[in-house]
């Protein structure tokens, strides 16, 4: 049995690992997660721009960037590939020299991540990242060929992105200060 078969029947009974409920709900300092709503029409994508902060600049230590992709599907009956839509996380491809990370070698493979409704990714490493203060990455939310039946309908999606680098207290604000709403100022 090749290795990547024995890696999808582990996965198929245990899933993909065990769920951190206290790191997904707490808010930690050296870490900063986003979130993103749409609905994606057929053949259609979006891009999602991702701020990153200027404190891991020139730090060779460990970070991640993880990207974690969940959508409501109609379904088809009687078939055993149940979900009609399909929506992936397409790899930013140079932005990742930037901020020097690769995909993990942790994590399943792309086409084992294809199968259900929910799609992570993982990206790591621990060279030293070369940013400028207004630095970005851009995460493609893509719409797959519809299998089966064709379905004009838009299907709903939510992407959690999160961007970590342990020890490094500044992340979360950095990454909070672009994004944050802008109090109007009122004149006396």
């Amino acid at each position: 049995m090749a290795h990547t078969q024995q890696k999808d029947n582990i996965r198929r009974f245990l899933g993909y690992g065990v769920a951190d409920p206290d790191a997904a709900i707490a808010c930690a300092a050296d870490r900063a997660t986003f979130w993103a709503v749409g609905d994606l029409g057929r053949d259609q994508k979006r891009v999602i721009t991702v701020p990153v902060p200027l404190c891991i600049n020139g730090l060779a230590r460990p970070h991640a960037l993880s990207a974690t992709l969940a959508w409501f599907t109609p379904i088809l009956p009687g078939r055993q590939i149940y979900r009609s839509i399909r929506l992936v996380v397409c790899e930013p491809g140079d932005e990742l020299g930037a901020l020097r990370i690769e995909g993990s070698r942790r994590q399943p493979d792309q086409n084992q991540s294809k199968r259900g409704t929910v799609y992570s990714r993982r990206w790591e490493g621990d060279a030293a990242p070369t940013i400028s203060a207004e630095h970005t990455i851009d995460l493609e939310v893509q719409r797959e060929p519809d299998q089966g039946m064709t379905i004009d309908e838009g299907v709903p999606f939510g992407l959690a992105v999160t961007f970590s680098m342990p020890g490094v207290v500044e992340i979360y604000e950095q990454s909070r200060a672009p994004i944050a709403p802008r109090l109007p100022v009122s004149a006396r």
